[in-house]
């Protein structure tokens, strides 16, 4: 079991993570690699997707929250502050 943001969260005993499904699951032909996250969950993707990324361009775009640890933030590119910024953000 782990904490997460307002939930608890049951993990199998298998070395899966959000940063494994993105070292596994980035095409080799993408042009560029973006990661949105919101919860320390994600801390893994975030960390993982400079690495798969290389020399292509790569975002990574935290969703701000009151229960957020800070270590999040030190591995964002970007912040915004609610899901509706990442619409506006995606709008352009």
């Amino acid at each position: 079991m782990r904490s997460a943001r307002q939930s608890v969260e049951l993990h199998p005993p298998v070395r899966v993570d959000k940063g494994t499904t993105i070292r596994d699951h980035t095409s080799e032909s993408a042009t560029a690699v973006v990661y949105f996250g919101d919860d320390v969950g994600d801390l893994p993707a975030f960390n993982a997707v400079p690495e798969v990324a290389g020399q292509r361009p790569h975002l990574r775009v935290l969703v701000t929250n009151e229960q957020m640890p800070a270590s999040l933030a030190n591995v964002a590119d970007v912040e915004l502050s609610c899901p509706t910024e990442v619409v506006r953000f995606l709008s352009g």
